[in-house]
């Protein structure tokens, strides 16, 4: 194969036309094989066959190459024979190609002068609308003035308005931290008063509980007073009633004395006086000794009717008993030893009844004695318990209130804690959503910048590729440009030459402009003289008149004056006349 050395950006080629360059290759193509005969003896003929027509062909495409034979001759014998074929095509296309640059010129030169007389329409509008655009800019900036005056006003107000709200917010945020100090204040004042108030409240309530217990004390000291005043006056009541009792079995048994020692002689005068001889212990539960003025209570005591105390009452002698009584005594009338030994029985008897007496009223002091300390250990027992139960009831009291403060504080350190734990699980919630919604943006970040560079990266193939494809049209498109460039490069010196004449024609005339605006001046300037001449002399005109009237004025003033002098002449005449 024969290296091509040929430079694939046509910008380094010759920049002397299309005909240079077809020239220029050619000789570059005779080089190229004079200077490569010995790789041209090696190579393949063939190729070296197609590869020269196909440079014939990229260059001259109307001609057809052909070799009479495959060797290296032949195909040298090939190309003196068609290099002719080879000009004669070169010249037609160049004549062809010339052709239509002369019709682009023309249509370039008239669009030319298309585009100069647009270009002077688009100077006069954009001339217009420069006028118009600084009227506009000129009442725009007029008009800005005054909104900056008008804003630098209003900054005035508002900055007095600012300072006057600053002043009133810094004295309602005095008055609010006065207020609020004062509100402290009450309030410290009123968690002291509302302290002191609890511990009033305390000392009142414990006040009340020593009260309540001084009271349950005296009530049952009244109470217990009372059943001693009830146990008193039963013990009196029983006391009276039993020495009713005794008053009673004496008088009997000093009645019954001797009818007892008859009964030793006889029951029939027992049986006659119906006369028991019980003890005295039931004497008590004979129904005789039932009479009006004594009555028995519930417990076995005698009482007086309607009356709180027993009282002792004589009890009522029938006249039978006295009639028995001297009976008795009648019959014992008769000998001094019966009544010796009646009175010694009599003794003998009394004393064993005070005995009797004696043992009973020890048992009774016995059972009271009893009965008191039983009375006294109850007392003191229920006062115990009374006291165990007000003790209790306090302490049970204190441990409701301990209770109740630790509850109230055990809740208000729970509610603290479930705040404080609330506040933690949420900061911790919104930490985690944070750093999930950090992550969740960095991968989407991720994914852009990925996928971005990833397009990009298509784009600058694509772009490169394209840039690539673009680069060697515009560098084909630039040689032709080139020669278009040279062609209108002297089509516009040409147009530069009949510009510099226009515009010297164009000089004359603005100079010949000039000349004739100036005599128009000096003809100006003398028809203005020639009119301020006139107004002089108009002037004059005008003050002759005027002073011609005034004395015209004159004139007639002077006749009127005359006039009425004739008239006042001639009236005292007319007076006179008449009389």
């Amino acid at each position: 194969m024969i290296q091509r050395h040929t430079n694939p950006y046509p910008r380094a080629r010759p920049k002397d036309g299309y005909i240079n360059r077809c020239h220029s290759s050619m000789s570059y193509e005779k080089e190229k094989v004079r200077s490569h005969t010995q790789s041209f003896y090696t190579d393949d003929t063939s190729s070296f066959s197609q590869e020269l027509t196909r440079i014939v062909q990229k260059y001259c495409p109307n001609v057809e190459l052909k070799f009479s034979s495959d060797t290296l001759d032949g195909v040298l014998q090939g190309l003196d024979d068609t290099f002719e074929d080879i000009l004669r095509d070169m010249k037609h296309q160049l004549k062809k190609e010339f052709i239509q640059k002369e019709d682009y010129l023309q249509k370039a030169t008239s669009n030319l002068i298309k585009y100069e007389e647009l270009l002077d329409l688009k100077k006069k509008e954009f001339e217009e609308q420069a006028i118009s655009w600084s009227q506009q800019r000129e009442e725009e900036y007029n008009n800005i003035e005054n909104e900056k005056e008008e804003i630098l006003i209003l900054k005035a107000r508002l900055e007095k308005e600012i300072l006057s709200q600053q002043e009133r917010l810094n004295e309602k945020e005095k008055k609010t931290s006065k207020i609020l100090n004062d509100f402290e204040a009450m309030h410290s004042e009123i968690m002291k008063e509302k302290i002191e108030s609890q511990n009033t409240r305390w000392d009142i309530e414990q006040k009340v509980l020593k009260l309540e217990e001084k009271q349950a004390i005296v009530n049952w000291k009244e109470k217990t007073i009372e059943e001693d005043m009830k146990k008193i006056v039963e013990e009196k009541s029983m006391i009276e009633n039993e020495r009713i009792a005794n008053s009673i079995l004496n008088y009997e048994l000093l009645n019954a004395g001797p009818r007892i020692f008859r009964t030793k002689r006889s029951s029939s005068i027992n049986e006659k006086n119906n006369f028991s001889v019980d003890p005295p212990s039931f004497a008590m539960n004979d129904t005789r000794f039932a009479t009006e003025g004594i009555l028995k209570d519930d417990s076995g005591y005698f009482k007086r009717k309607n009356s709180s105390f027993c009282s002792f009452s004589k009890p009522s002698i029938n006249d039978s008993d006295i009639a028995t009584k001297h009976d008795t005594y009648a019959d014992y009338g008769n000998g001094k030893l019966i009544k010796e030994t009646e009175s010694h029985d009599r003794n003998h008897f009394m004393r064993k009844i005070r005995d009797r007496e004696l043992r009973s009223q020890a048992m009774r002091e016995r059972d009271k004695e009893i009965r008191r300390r039983e009375e006294s250990y109850e007392r003191r027992e229920q006062e115990r318990r009374e006291y165990e139960r007000k003790k209790n009831e306090k302490a049970e009291l204190e441990r409701r209130e301990h209770e109740k403060f630790d509850q109230e504080k055990y809740e208000q350190g729970q509610k603290e804690y479930d705040k404080k734990e609330y506040e933690k699980r949420e900061q911790e919630r919104l930490e985690i959503e944070r750093n999930e919604q950090e992550t969740i943006e960095n991968i989407k970040r991720e994914q852009e910048r990925l996928e971005r560079e990833r397009i990009e990266n298509e784009f600058k193939e694509e772009i490169t590729k394209k840039f690539m494809v673009k680069e060697r049209q515009l560098e084909e498109k630039q040689i032709e440009m080139e020669l278009l460039q040279k062609m209108l490069n002297e089509e516009k010196d040409k147009i530069d030459q009949v510009r510099e004449s226009l515009d010297k024609e164009n000089e004359d005339l603005q100079a010949e402009k000039i000349a004739f605006y100036e005599e128009m001046m000096q003809e100006r300037k003398k028809i203005e003289e020639y009119f301020s001449d006139i107004a002089s002399k108009t002037n004059i005109l005008n003050s002759r008149r005027e002073k011609l009237l005034k004395a015209r004025k004159i004139l007639e003033d002077k006749e009127i004056m005359k006039k009425l002098e004739k008239d006042i002449t001639k009236s005292p005449q007319k007076k006179s006349t008449s009389n």
